[in-house]
């Protein structure tokens, strides 16, 4: 009887047990986790929430959300196998704080008869600051400000890691050459002098005012790039030429007018010439390293034309006497080139004459027989000397018949006719008609 009663408690009892423990759905802590651990303010992240069934048929319900106990979401359905879990996500923005997510089951079919695990909180997330908003933490980020300084840096710098611009001038730190001073913000030179206090930017011996009036990069220490720096180039614009060339100056002199001195006899037009070539002599010993700018070309040509004017003024003044005393010398002067023509029609007449006589000598030197001695070559002399005679006694009694004028004595008297000459001269004839045969 007893074993009767025992039995049948028990058979009483089990369907009881069984029915009350058919559905159980839980939640544990450990449940509720977020997909990504780089958890950002201001981002976006995802949570996820597992259900478990411990029960041995199948339950269903409603998962329910609260962050730092204000609704997130609500009515995330379930549906669990036994002995089986399900999973149900939710996107939300992280706040910029750190929160908690509490998660609770409602709505269980069948009924959950153990309430107690149907509720959950999960641990405490952190939330990093993203202060670039470069959607990494700043615990992650290098550069937390992005202001291409990293943070170690800044902190032996002594600037804020957090701003990007610390001193509030307009430049980010890492751009900025003094991040803690608001005036300066660049040194181009890298002298440790700003470039708002640097007198030269570039650091290539010009000041920045005399580049301004060059012309030339103030912040570049080759302005034209051919590898001289602009101090040392005499032509910091023209790359093709950095070297110092003379310059020529020229004074513009007027041409001469007609009697103009000439400057062997007027003293002025040396002075002005020395001082033409003393400024001259000063342009081009500039060698020092100095760039002759155009201004100075300028100054120097003013001065060189109020020299000509000054030159110009003395000449008006001194030169009409000598002018008029030496006009005729001017080539253009027709009297000048009419006693020119003169003398060289005396000159010509001249060497003409002296041809004919030489010509003439010739002659007679080649009538002279050869292989004479000295007294036969006299009196040869002498014959030719009476031939010539007496061709120009018959030549002046021609002219007197011509003329019908009787002579007051007769032509032969007058012919020097030696009895010794004559016997001398046949006997050379006879000596030369001998010699040339």
């Amino acid at each position: 009887m007893l074993r009767f009663c025992t039995f049948l408690a028990l058979f009483l009892l089990i369907p009881i047990t069984v029915k009350a423990v058919e559905v159980d759905l839980r939640l544990l802590p450990t449940d509720i986790r977020l997909q990504s651990d780089n958890i950002v303010a201001g981002q976006q992240a995802t949570v996820l929430v597992t259900v478990n069934n411990s029960g041995t048929v199948n339950g269903s319900g409603l998962v329910n959300l609260y962050i730092n106990n204000v609704l997130l979401t609500g009515g995330l359905v379930v549906s669990v196998l036994p002995s089986q879990n399900d999973t149900v996500y939710y996107d939300f923005t992280i706040p910029d704080k750190d929160f908690r997510i509490f998660a609770e089951l409602t709505g269980v079919i069948p009924k959950d008869n153990n309430t107690a695990d149907n509720s959950a909180i999960s641990s405490l997330f952190k939330v990093d600051l993203d202060t670039d908003g470069d959607g990494v933490g700043n615990s992650r980020d290098s550069d937390d400000d992005n202001d291409s300084l990293p943070d170690i840096q800044e902190s032996a710098a002594g600037t804020d890691p957090l701003n990007k611009d610390t001193d509030n001038d307009g430049y980010l730190d890492g751009d900025d050459a003094f991040p803690l001073n608001k005036s300066e913000w660049r040194d181009n030179d890298r002298d440790g002098i700003g470039d708002n206090t640097d007198s030269d930017d570039d650091n290539d011996g010009l000041s920045d005012t005399r580049e301004k009036e060059l012309g030339t990069n103030q912040y570049k220490a080759d302005t034209d790039g051919d590898g001289v720096n602009d101090k040392d180039d005499y032509y910091p614009l023209d790359r093709n030429r950095s070297k110092q060339e003379k310059v020529a100056v020229t004074p513009v002199v007027p041409d001469k007018a007609e009697g103009t001195p000439d400057s062997s006899i007027n003293p002025i037009v040396d002075a002005s010439n020395d001082s033409t070539n003393s400024l001259s002599d000063s342009v081009n010993s500039n060698s020092g390293g100095d760039t002759v700018n155009e201004n100075t070309v300028d100054s120097l040509n003013q001065e060189l034309t109020d020299l000509q004017q000054d030159y110009q003024n003395v000449l008006a003044q001194k030169g009409t006497t000598a002018t008029k005393g030496m006009s005729w010398l001017n080539v253009r002067n027709p009297i000048l080139w009419f006693a020119l023509g003169i003398l060289l029609a005396i000159l010509l007449l001249l060497i003409f004459l002296r041809s004919r006589f030489r010509s003439s000598s010739a002659n007679q030197a080649s009538k002279k027989p050869k292989f004479l001695s000295d007294t036969e070559e006299q009196d040869y002399q002498q014959e030719m000397e009476s031939e010539d005679a007496n061709e120009m006694s018959d030549d002046l009694a021609s002219l007197v018949e011509d003329m019908d004028v009787k002579p007051a004595k007769k032509i032969s008297t007058i012919r020097p006719q030696p009895k010794a000459l004559v016997n001398k001269s046949k006997s050379v004839k006879i000596k030369v008609k001998k010699i040339n045969s």
